[in-house]
């Protein structure tokens, strides 16, 4: 009997280690399989394109992205750069492009040395900011080390402007933009027509309100809120939520005068008005910002939240928000709204 049991032990054991080393020398396999194929860059590039128009159009600016794929020829992973341009009435458009070699003749016919995006994104009252993206083998540099390889010279109706890669909140005629790469000395110049801001004909018998604030979301390569709030003197709030929101389309409301004393006692508080334009100062990919433009007491100004901004800014944020709250408009989608329209497709 003790023989029995012993060798049914045995047997056991032999069994549990069997199926360890079996177990270990199948995994490797299974790794195999759950790879991760990458569509083809061409393939890749047409579907972003296609899925940022209706972003880049609802925000009225420019939406770019590197897109993971994979190269056809070599079949290596990579990350090309999609830029997609906003076709809204707010919107810059290129009129001209000249490539020129090192020796100042223009290339015809050739591929460039380099391309250069603009990036765009409006401001209040009509303005718009610009800003000039280096693109190498499809690829850009939004980096600050790689800004240093090329030098910008930036003209604003005809009138030197800078050089800096980017010009914040302009109103103009024209726009030009002379990117010289410092170690060959190609140059790429854009020539740019900003949209033309017209002041909208007052109504009879009634001043044309003012917009004291704006506070907006931009979106993401996602599911990110977009929406707009426009404050204005006279008390009006108009909200206008454009994706992801669980208040879509325009609705309307009216605030007590103390809302807009309270905006600007925090803006003077955190010394709103000297805050850079834009936080970070270089462009940051497929990243959700917030924007608040304030014209209140005489001042005016614009600040861009993407990433790093001063503590103090979340401030103001969070009063934007709670004002937002009050109004009953929800900034996110609603879940229950969700799942009842997701089992409906469902059944269907």
């Amino acid at each position: 009997m003790k023989n029995i049991v012993l060798n049914c032990i045995l047997a056991f054991v032999c069994l549990f280690v069997a199926g360890q080393s079996f177990g270990q020398k199948t995994a490797p396999k299974k790794k195999k399989t759950d790879k991760i194929s990458l569509q083809y860059c061409d393939d890749a590039i047409a579907w972003a394109k296609k899925l940022n128009q209706s972003q880049a159009d609802a925000e009225c600016r420019t939406v770019h992205q590197c897109v993971p794929c994979q190269d056809k020829i070599t079949k290596q992973k990579t990350c090309k750069s999609v830029t997609v341009q906003p076709t809204c009435s707010s919107s810059a458009t290129i009129t001209k492009k000249v490539v020129k070699d090192a020796s100042g003749e223009e290339e015809a016919g050739e591929a460039p040395p380099f391309t250069v995006e603009i990036i765009q994104e409006t401001c209040g009252k009509g303005k718009i900011s610009l800003d000039a993206v280096v693109m190498s083998d499809g690829q850009a540099s939004f980096d600050k080390k790689s800004q240093t390889d090329y030098a910008f010279h930036w003209f604003i109706n005809k009138k030197e402007a800078g050089s800096n890669s980017n010009v914040s909140c302009i109103q103009a005629e024209e726009a030009e933009v002379k990117v010289i790469k410092k170690s060959t000395g190609a140059t790429i110049t854009l020539y740019i027509a900003p949209p033309t801001y017209v002041e909208p004909a007052p109504s009879r018998g009634a001043p044309v309100p003012t917009i004291a604030a704006v506070y907006k979301k931009t979106g993401c390569f996602g599911f990110c809120p977009i929406y707009e709030v426009q404050f204005y003197v006279d008390g009006r709030v108009k909200w206008e939520g454009k994706m992801n929101t669980g208040t879509p389309g325009i609705k309307e409301a009216t605030l007590d005068k103390e809302t807009l004393a309270q905006i600007a006692r925090v803006a003077e508080r955190i010394n709103f008005f000297k805050m850079d334009r834009k936080y970070p100062d270089y462009q940051v990919w497929d990243a959700p910002s917030t924007i608040i433009f304030l014209n209140l007491n005489g001042k005016e100004h614009q600040v861009q939240d993407i990433l790093g901004a001063p503590k103090e800014l979340k401030e103001l944020e969070k009063l934007f928000d709670d004002i937002i709250k009050k109004q009953g408009w929800r900034t996110t989608p609603d879940k229950k709204k969700q799942k009842a329209k997701s089992a409906a497709s469902n059944k269907n």
